[in-house]
């Protein structure tokens, strides 16, 4: 048994699935995140500049774990997104963020390296501005973002893996990053900088979401906030203060908002194969039960074109499934139906008036040979959420007609047998009554005249003659 698959992506700027069910609670999960984020940043400044004022927290391992961490869910996540590119799944802008993600942990992962110093901070700062610039492509034109592939995500790993490694073999090249214990205004216009590209991307990706409803454009939004928050912290941070501890938890938190994503699409994916196992089991199991059944089955879209067709329906009409699979259901139809059918079918979207829905009704169909057979046919309707799909039910009756056309035929010959008979007696009787009107006659010419005894046999001899037809006749 044979059928055409129905397209059940979102039609628009990009047929990504929405994942409606999940979005109540990811929004609830990412405000309280938020709320999270705000209160970092705040107790991270306010005890930075009263309590743990002139406190240094210098542990080299720790930021090396974090950050390096961090570098590897980058570039993990942006496979991912290629992974979902390539099925057309994921975010709205998987190409641009992919990018962005590859820089930043490539910069990240090489700042984790590095000791404390010019080349320590330059790499960091990098990383903050050339991700933020990069998630900036999200606003983008829709014709310009079409352009982008998988080749800039290579180019965009070559230069930041060129750039910072000549950074760290030519020091001298880079301008100074700290002072008296302080960052320098290079370093922290870098990290402003990025970090209002990381908003305007977040915004961008917030305004997306409000349209189309992708739950992933709506994680990445956090994601941009979280490094933007952490790279506007930056300018009220020294090195190894409390404050410059706060902005690397923002940081950590918009890592682990991505590793979430990795997180929710594993998850995800493997609920969509589950979902289509099961699927695919029931298809089959109603492909063997379609296949087994000796009416045939046609169904057809609100087109009129055909989408599935059983081997019943094969062996009636003489076609393979895969000849008229996606082609007008028309040419199954003889005469005026085959005419006016998708006219019918208009009328019947337009009005709502059912003529043949719902009912059984004997007309003839095509073969593939172009003879004609009768059939019953009931047609059925139902509305699915991206149409509505029509389903004939077929069954060849030629032996039913052929046998009611015998039937008419022996109805037809005993008929005319009935009607011989009926002459025959009408024949019979007025043959008696000839006998009787005859007999009445010579009885009254007897009476008549005075007949001699030895004329009573020859009386009954032309009766008995009469009767056997030789008389009179």
């Amino acid at each position: 048994m044979k059928h055409a698959k129905r397209d059940t992506t979102l039609q628009g700027t990009t047929s990504k699935p929405i994942d409606s069910s999940a979005s109540p609670r990811i929004r609830k999960a990412i405000w309280a995140i938020i709320a999270v984020s705000l209160a970092v940043h705040i107790l991270a400044l306010v005890a930075g500049n009263t309590v743990f004022a002139g406190w240094k927290g210098v542990h080299y391992p720790l930021h090396a774990c974090a950050e390096f961490g961090g570098s590897v869910i980058s570039i993990l996540v942006a496979m991912m997104l290629v992974s979902l590119e390539r099925r057309n799944e994921g975010t709205s802008f998987n190409i641009p963020i992919a990018c962005a993600l590859v820089a930043m942990g490539i910069l990240d992962g090489l700042h984790a390296a590095v000791h404390a110093g010019k080349i320590f901070v330059w790499l960091h700062s990098a990383a903050t501005l050339f991700g933020g610039l990069l998630f900036c492509l999200v606003c983008l034109p829709k014709k310009r973002l079409a352009k982008l592939n998988t080749r800039w995500i290579w180019g965009v790993t070559l230069f930041s893996l060129g750039f910072g490694l000549l950074s760290i073999a030519n020091p001298s090249a880079i301008p100074k990053m700290t002072m008296d214990g302080g960052f320098t205004t290079a370093a922290k216009s870098m990290n402003i900088f990025g970090g209002l590209f990381f908003l305007v991307a977040g915004v961008t990706l917030v305004r997306v979401y409000f349209r189309d409803r992708f739950v992933d454009d709506l994680m990445f939004s956090l994601h941009c906030i979280l490094f933007g928050a952490a790279s506007i912290m930056f300018e009220q941070s020294t090195l190894w203060d409390l404050p410059w501890w706060g902005w690397h938890v923002l940081r950590l938190m918009a890592y682990a908002v991505a590793f979430w994503f990795v997180v929710l699409t594993v998850m995800r994916s493997a609920q969509i194969q589950r979902v289509s196992r099961a699927l695919s089991d029931s298809e089959q199991r109603l492909e063997a039960v379609l296949g087994t059944v000796v009416d045939g089955i046609v169904t057809i879209s609100e087109e009129g074109t055909i989408e599935l067709f059983n081997s019943a329906a094969e062996k009636i009409l003489g076609y393979r499934a895969e000849d008229v699979i996606g082609k007008n259901v028309n040419i199954l139809m003889e005469g005026s139906h085959a005419t006016q059918h998708d006219e019918y079918l208009r009328r019947y979207l337009k009005t709502g008036e059912k003529h043949i829905i719902g009912a059984r009704r004997e007309l003839h169909a095509r073969r593939s040979d172009g003879a004609t057979i009768p059939i019953e046919l009931g047609v059925s309707e139902v509305e699915l959420a991206e149409g509505r799909v029509f389903t004939g039910v077929i069954r060849d009756i030629s032996e039913r007609v052929a046998m009611y056309a015998e039937l008419q035929n022996r109805a037809l010959e005993l008929e005319s047998a009935n009607s011989d008979l009926e002459r025959f007696n009408q024949l019979a009787l007025s043959r008696e009554e000839r006998i009787i009107e005859l007999k009445l006659r010579l009885n009254e010419m007897l009476e008549n005249t005075n007949r001699p005894p030895e004329f009573q046999g020859n009386y009954d001899d032309v009766e008995t003659q009469f009767k056997q037809g030789s008389v009179g006749g």
